[in-house]
């Protein structure tokens, strides 16, 4: 299926452009190497992308605030957190610097460590009909096509997140329902300001 179109004001996994200055100042997030253990689940986001990994930590701490969110930036990296964390979600790149997206499809579908024990989510840039056949056969659980909405990310998840986790405390929004505060702005979104206070004049 086609990415649907993007709605005014938010920002899309993958349809960003990397910020400067003080624009950059809405992207910034501690790096997730080694976050601090939680009950939650495990989420793995491999991608050669930094602003992508930035974004998906910011959503995650929005929206999923009890999972354990960690990135890694290629395809090594991945593939040795892979099995040092064994995740309950793998959501990474089909294009990736040295081991590449499907492989890590293979591997989570091979490795009986890894088999039936973590979810994979492929995601790409390079959107086909036969790069997302061959994604699902090499093991991947579901498939997005960049860009794509936090939200489309958040119910995928959901839909994969094993039984005897809570969902990482997500409260995913409905596409056609605006939050009061959704968290997630566009880069550069001034904050909204308050009305200024007007004195009434008292009747006497």
């Amino acid at each position: 299926m086609p990415p649907k179109s993007s709605k005014p004001g938010k920002v899309r996994f993958g349809g960003t452009v990397r910020p400067r200055g003080r624009r950059r100042k809405a992207l910034e997030f501690e790096e997730a190497e080694n976050p601090p253990p939680t009950n939650g689940p495990t989420i793995l986001f491999v991608d050669d992308d930094p602003d992508m990994l930035r974004l998906a930590v910011l959503t995650f701490r929005e929206h999923m605030p009890k999972a354990n969110v960690v990135t890694a930036k290629d395809g090594l990296q991945g593939t040795l957190k892979l099995f040092e964390l064994k995740p309950d979600i793998l959501v990474c790149d089909l294009k990736l610097p040295g081991t590449n997206g499907f492989e890590l499809c293979q591997l989570v579908r091979m490795d009986h460590r890894l088999r039936g024990k973590v979810k994979t989510i492929a995601i790409t840039g390079q959107h086909s009909p036969e790069t997302r056949a061959r994604a699902l056969r090499d093991g991947a659980d579901d498939y997005l096509a960049k860009p794509f909405e936090p939200t489309d990310l958040l119910k995928t998840i959901a839909s994969l997140m094993p039984a005897d986790k809570d969902g990482g405390g997500a409260a995913v929004v409905d596409e056609d329902e605006e939050p009061a505060d959704s968290g997630v702005r566009e880069l550069g979104e001034p904050e909204d300001e308050e009305a200024p206070y007007v004195p009434q004049e008292e009747e006497l």
